[in-house]
């Protein structure tokens, strides 16, 4: 008569569900153990264009041709005061603004800074991961803009004084062009349009 139990087979493929179950548990033990990225949190400190201060964005007329950006950055307001290494600085541009990355309108002046993004006309990317910044007011970029219509931005990550990766909050250093200069472009477009209006009817 054939059995159809067979203690041997079971009890095999018991054994190959412990061993599965407990491969599955370690894996994920390791994977829980594994160092995770940092996560950085919004930090405090001032990135700004001279001209305007600290928490300001600059309104330049239109259109702008070759002006100068002289950007700064103030360590006193990072947490801690003090900066322990940039890890990155991204300066990018909307609308039709474009930098001008050629040697004479272009500097970086942070010690040991890394360009990218040098041939780009909408993007500039620095770090100083090296480099300790521990009071006052520090000069960043000099570059030029040109454009008719849109913002330079700020935004990156960097140490602070314990070491803590911190991110700059988004900010625009300038726009262009000034939002009055906008409103009276707005208000003759429509001072226009209702002329037109006003001859078509008469």
């Amino acid at each position: 008569m054939t059995s159809f139990w067979n203690p041997p087979k079971k009890t095999s493929a018991r054994r190959n569900r412990q061993v599965l179950v407990l491969a599955a548990a370690c894996l994920l033990g390791l994977i829980g153990l594994a160092p995770q990225p940092a996560v950085a949190i919004p930090g405090s400190l001032q990135i700004f264009e001279a001209t305007a201060g600290a928490g300001n964005t600059l309104l330049v007329p239109s259109p702008a041709s070759d002006f100068t950006l002289d950007i700064d950055l103030d360590t006193n307001t990072a947490e801690g005061g003090v900066i322990e290494g940039i890890a990155l600085f991204r300066f990018s541009v909307t609308g039709d603004l474009t930098f001008d990355t050629s040697p004479s309108s272009f500097s970086c002046e942070l010690t040991g800074c890394v360009v990218g993004g040098a041939t780009s006309s909408t993007l500039i990317e620095l770090n100083s991961p090296f480099e300790t910044f521990s009071s006052g007011i520090t000069d960043v970029i000099t570059v030029d803009i040109s454009g008719t219509l849109g913002q330079v931005t700020i935004e990156g990550q960097y140490l602070d004084a314990d070491l803590t990766v911190r991110d700059v909050v988004p900010f625009a250093l300038a726009q262009v062009p000034e939002p009055g200069t906008s409103l009276l472009v707005g208000s003759g477009l429509a001072l226009l349009a209702v002329q037109g209006r006003r001859r078509r009817s008469a």
